[in-house]
Formats: structure tokens, sequence, C-alpha cells
């Protein structure tokens, strides 16, 4: 979203807020996405895994902007792992 805002000359978006982005009333748990590490609930996410690759889906209930949207679709560009993200925008549901 950075190089949009910036090469629209739109960054003083970033200016407006000490976080940008960011929920202002959550507090952050260290262990929030600890279930994820239990088999049981891990193979609900999965549709597809061949000991390569796995294909996983998330509900995504507060997803609201393009701002969101255009960072998980772009999530490989920030992390290796991951081949190829697309959202569901209607279904709040990313693939």
């Amino acid at each position: 979203m950075y190089e949009i805002l910036n090469e629209n000359n739109l960054c003083t978006y970033y200016d407006l807020n000490a976080h940008p982005g960011n929920q202002q009333l959550q507090h952050k748990r260290k262990n929030k996405f600890a279930y994820l590490d239990k088999e049981d609930i891990a193979a609900r996410l999965v549709s597809f895994s061949d000991g390569q690759q796995c294909h996983v889906t998330f509900s995504v209930p507060q997803i609201h902007c393009s701002s969101c949207l255009w960072l998980l679709e772009n999530l490989g560009k920030l992390h290796p792992g991951v081949l190829s993200a697309r959202v569901n925008f209607v279904k709040k549901k990313f693939l």
C-alpha cells in the first residue's frame, strides 16, 4: 500500500496517526495464533497438503478495505513461504 501512496504523493496518510491501519483500542496477545499449532484445528483449515505444499483457507471477518486486500494478496512478497494468496472479499475468506 505504501508504494501506491508514495507514487501518488499521498504519504501524509502516515503522518495522521502513529500506527496507521492498526486498531487503537485492542491489545495484542502474544499467543493469539497458538491454536493453529493444534493438529485438529489446523486440519480444518487445510484443503490440500502433499508434504511440500499446503493450501489453507482463513476466515477474515474484519477485512473492510482495499488496503487489507492488497496486503494479503501480496503476502508472497513479504514471506518466501507463501507461493500465492487470494482474497474473496465478499465471503471474507483468505485462500
